[in-house]
Parts: structure tokens; sequence; C-alpha cells
């Protein structure tokens, strides 16, 4: 018995609740994560299946040990990994809600790797969206230089490329949205960096688990106090030994939760909603 249900409605709520707080205050409650981890491993051993058990439980550690190392290089939050794993415990194998869903023989892939996969592209699509309006709000000047314009023109001319090779509607409309997305990280990287992101705070108010922008601080300094990606305990505790009263660190970054959401329904309406884009 798999309690395929119990897993969903579990899952929805987990992922649910941690997205509005993490969109909120960008931080997930620790009792949410666990609570999804605990359920899903005790969920997994009611099966009493081995074959089952060990590879859930291997992929759980190798999500785990991929996570640790990408918040301590500052690519990815610690509650965001902690959420995917939850999600793996859980859904260990693909679930399909609708008749939307892909045939069965294409849903080989754990559904916590389409899930990320399909966050990441939400991801860039919503964050290229959110960091556009705001620099057309904030600093409209940016869209007067010159590589502006061979923005617009490329991203004018990008759909229209894609129209000779035959896509579907759907397939036309999620390419030409992502390759534009792209593309403006690709051409205001900078901008969006420097004018919306990186910013100097004082110490006090430098939260935990922060990221901090090492390339904007003295070099020695960073080597001597052996200052990481991320604002750790540890990390802030030299910072004030050494009587630095402020850094740079990255400030208004995308929230995470939010697309993880948003592709967990995906996962759930099509079985798999990059395979279900290629076949639409």
């Amino acid at each position: 018995m798999n309690f395929e249900l119990l897993r969903v409605g579990i899952a929805l709520a987990g992922v649910g609740f941690a997205a509005w707080q993490d969109q909120k205050t960008s931080y997930i409650d620790d009792r949410v994560l666990y609570a999804m981890i605990i359920a899903g491993a005790l969920l997994d051993l009611a099966t009493l299946d081995a074959n089952f058990i060990y590879p859930t439980f291997l992929g759980f550690a190798f999500i785990m040990l991929l996570g640790y190392a990408a918040f301590r290089a500052g690519w990815f939050g610690a509650g965001d990994a902690y959420l995917l794993a939850g999600i793996h415990l859980l859904l260990p194998l693909p679930v399909a809600l609708t008749q939307f869903a892909v045939p069965s023989y294409l849903l080989v892939l754990p559904p916590v790797a389409t899930i990320f996969v399909t966050a990441s592209l939400f991801a860039t699509v919503g964050s290229a969206a959110f960091y556009a309006r705001r620099l057309w709000g904030e600093h409209a000047s940016v869209f007067k230089k010159p590589k502006a314009a061979f923005y617009f023109v490329v991203a004018f001319g990008l759909p229209v490329a894609l129209l000779p090779l035959g896509l579907g509607a759907l397939q036309w409309f999620a390419f030409s949205l992502f390759a534009e997305s792209s593309l403006f990280f690709l051409v205001f990287k900078n901008e969006v960096s420097e004018k919306l992101i990186v910013k100097k705070v004082p110490l006090a108010k430098v939260e935990d688990e922060d990221l901090i922008a090492t390339d904007k601080m003295p070099a020695a300094l960073v080597k001597r106090l052996k200052i990481g990606k991320v604002a750790t305990k540890e990390v802030m505790a030299r910072l004030r030994r050494a009587r630095v009263s402020s850094i740079w660190v990255h400030k208004s970054l995308p929230r995470f939760g939010p697309y993880i959401l948003a592709a967990l329904l995906a996962a759930l309406l099509t079985g798999d909603f990059a395979a279900f884009l290629l076949l639409s």
C-alpha cells in the first residue's frame, strides 16, 4: 500500500504553507520541513518494501548532500533543499491526477527532479518579470542604453525565429518566454545586481543565511576571516570580533518556495511538465 492520496495531501499542505511563508518572510519554518520529512519517511517505511525503501532513502541522502554543497556555495537556500528532500520522501514515484498527464512510459524520473527543473524554469521567467518591472519603475534610465535597444530587437525576433520550427502553440509560447527571460538576465545582469540586489547594510541588520557579496569586500579581510558566501552565525561572530560595521549582501532575491509549489501542481496535473511541453 503506497498511501498515494495521503502523500499528495501532505505534500500540498506542506509546500503550500512553505511557499506562503517563504514569500512573506524569506524563511521556511523548520518544523514544517521536518514534519514533511518525517511523514514521508514513515509512509515509505510503512510500505515494508525494501526494494522501494532503499532507493528512496538513497535519493533523499543524495538531495541533502547536493543541497548542502549548493547552500555552502551560496547557490541555494537551506530551506529549499529541505523542502525538495521532503517532497522526494512524500512523492518518490510519479503521480498524475488528471487526464492531461503524459503517457506513463514517459514518467521515468523521480518527481522531485522534474519539479526542480520546472521550478527553475518558472523562477527564471518570474524573476525576470519581477526585476524588469523594478528596473523600469526605479531605474528607467537603464532602458535608454544601447544594449537595451539590442535586447528589445532580439527579444522581438526570438518568437518570430521560432515560428518556422512548427512548434505547438504552448511550446512556442513557453520557449519564447523562457528564452526572452534568459536573455534579460544575460543583458541586464550587472544592472540587476548593482541597482536592485547587492546592498551595503549594517552588520546588525544582516539576517541569518543572507548571501554575502564577498567580491565587494577587501580580499585580505575575506581571506583572513575565512568569510564564505553565506552569513552563518560563525561568520557573523568573526566579523563582529574584527569590528566590521557593515558588509555587502544580496537582498531582494527571488523566493524559490512559490515556484516549487507551482511546479508541484504542474507535476500533479501532468505527471512531468517538461515532457508535457514537449508533447504539446
